[in-house]
């Protein structure tokens, strides 16, 4: 059924990118920054439509087919402490909060958001668990590197 899960993304979008305006008009939305100042939930959901008319067409990724896609970097529960935050500096741009990763929501928006970055480093990190439990970088090339321990020395 999916745990609730914790996301921290840093990334640089590549601003020389052909889709750089829609990526960033999306990154946006997922980050709440239509909203006003004050909005409930209820003003959240009802103005949502509108928004993503705006969007439209949304890219055909199956990210944007997972029923909560569009809460993925607003969400927030009780089984964190730490707190959902969002920072935006484009090309550049900061997100923590955390979801019940149903189906898969946070690889799904890692492997959408890989072609359209110069360099992202997160982690994610599993509701009950005091250590992180997945490290992800994605380098120039566009290649996801994923890792259950990035400071882990090689051996051999």
């Amino acid at each position: 059924m999916g745990d609730y899960t914790l996301i921290n993304i840093e990334a640089t979008l590549d601003a020389s990118h052909p889709q750089y305006a829609h990526v960033r008009d999306i990154l946006s939305f997922l980050m709440g920054e239509w909203a006003k100042p004050g909005w409930t939930q209820d003003d959240y959901w009802r103005v949502e439509k509108h928004v993503l008319a705006d969007l439209a067409p949304l890219p055909a990724h199956e990210f944007f087919m997972a029923t909560r896609w569009t809460s993925l970097l607003v969400m927030s529960s009780a089984y964190f402490e730490e707190p959902t935050e969002r920072r935006i500096a484009w090309p550049s741009f900061y997100a923590q909060a955390n979801i019940k990763n149903y189906a898969d929501e946070i690889g799904k928006f890692i492997d959408w958001i890989r072609p359209y970055v110069t360099r992202a480093v997160g982690f994610k990190r599993f509701n009950g668990s005091s250590e992180l439990n997945a490290y992800f970088m994605i380098d120039q090339s566009g290649h996801v590197q994923w890792a259950s321990d990035p400071f882990a020395k090689e051996s051999g």
